[in-house]
C-alpha cells in the first residue's frame, strides 16, 4: 500500500531540495537585474550556480543511496551540473557567447531529461512530482530554444537564463515543500513524516 512518502525517496533531505530552489531563484534575479552584465561575469555566475546545484544534487543522492533505488538519476544530474559548472568557470576569462550557449544549452537539455525521468519514476510516490516534471520540461524547452534560435547575443542569453532560473527556482522550491509537508494519496494510510 502506498503511504504518501516512499522511504526510498529523499523526503528527509527536503532542505537540500529547497536550497536548490532558492539558489536557482537567486541566480535568475542576479542575471536579470544586474546592469551591464558582461559575458565573463555571466560565465562566472553560471559556473558557480551549476557547481552548487550539482553539489546539492550529489549530497541528496549520496545520503539516500543506501536505501534508495532511484538515487542514480539524482547523481547523474548532479554530475552533469558539476561538469557544466566547471567548464563555464574554467572558460570564464576567455568566454564567448557561442561557447556559453553550447555549454548552457547542453546542460539544460541533459539535466531536463534527468528531471523528467525522475518525475516519471517518482509518480504517485511523492506529492510534487508534477512540479519536478514541469521543471524538467522547462529545462528541455529552454535548452532547445537556446540551441535552435540563431544569433542570440549576450543580453538575450542573460534574459533567457534569468527568466528560466526564476521559474525553475519556484518549481523546485515547490517540490521541497511537498516533500516537507506531504499530502496523503486517496485511500492511503498516514503519511510518513519528513525528518526535521
Amino acid at each position: 500500500m502506498h503511504h504518501g512518502i516512499d522511504t526510498d525517496l529523499p523526503a528527509a533531505n527536503w532542505r537540500w531540495v529547497l536550497a536548490r530552489g532558492v539558489l536557482g531563484f537567486a541566480f535568475g534575479a542576479v542575471v536579470l537585474f544586474v546592469p551591464a552584465l558582461t559575458v565573463r561575469l555571466f560565465a562566472a555566475l553560471f559556473g558557480g550556480f551549476a557547481l552548487l546545484e550539482g553539489a546539492a544534487n550529489l549530497v541528496v543522492a549520496l545520503r539516500v543511496r543506501e536505501r534508495a533505488q532511484r538515487w542514480g538519476t539524482l547523481a547523474l544530474e548532479g554530475v552533469a551540473s558539476l561538469v557544466a559548472g566547471a567548464a563555464a568557470s574554467l572558460l570564464a576569462p576567455r568566454a564567448s557567447v557561442p561557447l556559453l550557449l553550447w555549454i548552457v544549452a547542453s546542460w539544460l537539455i541533459v539535466t531536463g531529461a534527468f528531471q523528467v525521468a525522475a518525475a516519471t519514476r517518482l509518480r504517485r510516490s511523492i506529492a510534487g512530482e508534477g512540479r519536478l516534471a514541469l521543471a524538467g520540461v522547462l529545462s528541455l524547452l529552454t535548452g532547445l530554444a537556446l540551441a535552435i534560435i540563431p544569433g542570440i547575443a549576450a543580453p538575450g542569453l542573460a534574459f533567457w537564463m534569468g527568466a528560466y532560473a526564476l521559474v525553475f527556482g519556484v518549481l523546485i522550491a515547490g517540490v521541497a515543500l511537498s516533500l516537507r509537508f506531504p499530502a496523503p494519496w486517496p485511500g492511503a494510510g498516514p503519511p510518513v513524516p519528513a525528518a526535521r
